[in-house]
């Protein structure tokens, strides 16, 4: 083989020789040339392991290998590939001395511990041209083959290196450097030192060193997944989440608090726009929801995207709450699908202003604005909107108590939030002020037995200080306890026309709101008219009197029949909009184009379980600016398209493609 080999490679060098072609068959790491691709500019790039959140080594997968490039991190982020590995699971580690347990590198300063080292023999020639660094290469290794080292490319500042092996110490490579000079007479050898900018890519099961890059400023080294067949290929983490585009890497820059470096690996996935936003969509909301919510979020998420792209100094945005959760592209379904591609290009605008259009999981029953949330100038597309159609009372996160006592309290606020001007146990909490047209506090004052006491303001200021108690701003409070409202939207008589998670829209049917209250029961018991009691309905039956949860009651209409019987059950059966007729078999008011629904409103008093407590009853989950989550899921679910959702929460706003 070794000879046939050799022949091969005689007769292609005779001829013009494509030295790539013998890398293929006798290397997993051979030399590429796909262009510079990934090159658009609608392109995001999203902080996955960064500041402290660093491990020395970060293990991936794919199923057809890894192409290795330079990932620029500003302009269009392009993209441009150096080099491949047909290696499936690698690890990018440190340039440095690592120890490991079981699958998990660490950095270590005791030789023993060592189990790749940091240090190399490095050859002198430069290469710019990846061809002639290929065939170079090859040499080399095939020079080697019998002594037991083999060589590695380094890439740093566009040009490529060989190095050769990896000791724990300096001493251990200059021992080894005078046996490879013997094997490479005409060669310069020195050794290489550990590079505070340097990664490695290593095989993480044969420890192994694929290749080296030494990081220079606004660049990463890039690894793509390769495709085949034409097929998109995923890179997969060992939390089991997919992510398209390319994952960047470089050492960590961050510095504590006290000035000592975090080291270890930062991880950016460099990804296209619209990939991006199908990446977020099925993390924030569920992925099973029907299309126009998707539709109105996909949107929502681009804009805040675009207006927000560099929040963070060395990438665009983080995958954490602290700017949109974005796992990849695991959970992508059709529906998913669908909604990224049908508004692709698609954000929302205040004149000539993409908007930062926030969301939260629920409002409970109105928003906020940005202004008094945060502070800062006032953003007139994100005021306070009351939402009456969202059934906060029906979701797990929309209504919530807590109680708490005052030392806990005065704990909690003295020694985890640093308001040391509070000294004795906590006697009194009063809301000072409520944010405009909202029932989100704004202003709270907290006051310990002493008469020392501090005042909160801005309303996401008093959700995130509270963060232990408060799920929201939307609250009340009082000790031992409180006196609070519930509001009922008797209007929800669409959940039986949802079905499977197919989603509606409002061409498909028109459910509008419809009021159960203004209609009757008409059978051969007698007639009954809808009653409401603390959200429940009762109906006279056969069985005499059947009481039904809201949610599930609702009324067959001339609007909505034929989206629950068929053609032959509706004969003989009268639909007209006559409420004066003795003979009606339903009533009807369907209110066109209003939101507001038909809201009914109860009073009610929370106790604390020891009345010294304090006790706390809020609405809503999320700082409540801009959309609700479940909110705009309810308005879906109504028939509403995503248009009519985006006017509900955002004002005075107007949907365009922002190419």
């Amino acid at each position: 083989m070794k000879r046939l080999l050799a022949l091969i490679l005689a007769i292609l060098m005779v001829g013009g020789g494509v030295v790539s072609i013998i890398l293929s068959f006798s290397y997993g790491i051979y030399a590429a040339d796909y262009g510079n691709y990934y090159s658009s500019d609608d392109k995001v790039s999203v902080g996955l392991m960064y500041g402290t959140n660093v491990t020395i080594g970060f293990e991936t997968s794919t199923t057809n290998g890894y192409t290795i490039g330079t990932q620029y991190m500003s302009g269009n982020k392009e993209f441009v590939p150096i080099w491949e590995t047909d290696e499936n699971v690698v690890s990018v580690v440190c340039d440095a001395n690592l120890g490991k347990t079981n699958m998990s590198y660490y950095l270590t300063s005791s030789y023993n511990d060592v189990k790749i080292g940091g240090y190399s023999i490095e050859l002198g020639t430069v290469y710019t041209d990846k061809y002639s660094f290929a065939s170079a290469l090859s040499n080399v290794n095939r020079a080697l083959y019998s002594s037991g080292y083999e060589a590695f490319p380094v890439f740093e500042n566009g040009s490529m290196k060989i190095r050769i092996g990896n000791y724990a110490s300096v001493e251990d490579a200059q021992n080894a450097a005078a046996y490879i000079n013997s094997i490479l007479p005409n060669e310069y050898i020195s050794v290489s030192y550990p590079s505070s900018n340097g990664v490695m890519l290593i095989n993480p099961y044969t420890d192994t060193i694929i290749c080296k890059y030494i990081c220079g400023s606004g660049e990463s080294m890039g690894l793509a997944a390769r495709s085949t067949e034409g097929r998109e290929a995923y890179i997969k983490t060992p939390a089991a989440n997919i992510y398209t585009g390319v994952f960047a890497y470089c050492r960590n820059d961050y510095k504590n608090e006290n000035g000592t470096k975090a080291d270890g690996v930062k991880l950016v996935n460099v990804v296209p726009l619209e990939e991006y936003i199908s990446g977020v969509l099925p993390y924030e909301i569920n992925n099973s929801w029907p299309i126009e919510v998707q539709k109105a979020f996909a949107i929502t998420v681009r804009s805040y995207t675009i207006a927000n792209m560099g929040r963070h100094s060395s990438f665009d945005l983080c995958n954490t709450q602290h700017c949109q959760v974005y796992k990849g592209v695991g959970y992508v379904n059709d529906t998913v699908s669908e909604a990224v591609n049908s508004t692709a290009g698609l954000v929302m605008k205040y004149g000539n202003k993409i908007v930062s259009a926030y969301y939260s999981s629920s409002a409970g029953g109105v928003t906020v604005s940005a202004h008094e949330a945060w502070g800062g100038d006032p953003e007139p597309y994100m005021v306070a909107r009351e939402t009456p159609w969202e059934d906060y009372m029906n979701y797990a996160n929309g209504f919530w108590i807590v109680e708490v006592s005052p030392d806990e309290l005065l704990d909690y606020l003295k020694n985890t939030k640093g308001y040391t001007e509070l000294n004795g146990s906590i006697a009194d909490i009063s809301i000072q002020q409520l944010a405009q047209n909202s029932t989100y506090v704004y202003s709270l004052k907290i006051t310990d037995t002493y008469g020392n006491s501090i005042v909160l303001k801005k309303t996401d200021t008093i959700r995130s200080t509270l963060a232990k108690y408060l799920n929201s701003a939307n609250f009340v409070v009082g000790k031992g306890s409180v006196q609070y409202t519930e509001s009922v939207n008797l209007d929800h008589t669409y959940e039986n026309n949802y079905n499977n998670g197919s989603g509606v829209t409002s061409e498909d049917k028109d459910f509008g709101y419809i009021s159960l209250n203004d209609y009757s029961v008409q059978s051969e018991y007698g007639k009954s008219d809808s009653q409401y009691i603390n959200g429940y309905i009762t109906i006279i039956t056969e069985d005499g009197v059947d009481t039904y949860l809201r949610s599930d009651a609702f009324v067959i209409t001339k609007e909505n029949a034929a989206s629950f019987l068929d053609d032959d059950e509706l004969e003989g059966i009268d639909v007209d909009n006559n409420a004066n007729s003795s003979e009606e078999n339903w009533q009807t008011e369907v209110i066109d184009d209003n939101i507001s629904g038909n809201i009914e409103t109860f009073t009610k008093v929370a106790y604390a379980s020891d009345p010294s407590n304090f006790i706390f009853v809020g609405k809503g989950w999320g700082h409540g600016v801009g959309m609700s989550q479940y909110g705009a899921r309810e308005l879906a679910l109504m028939g509403y398209d995503y248009k009519y959702i985006l006017d509900a929460y955002f004002t005075n706003i107007t949907i365009t493609n922002y190419r």
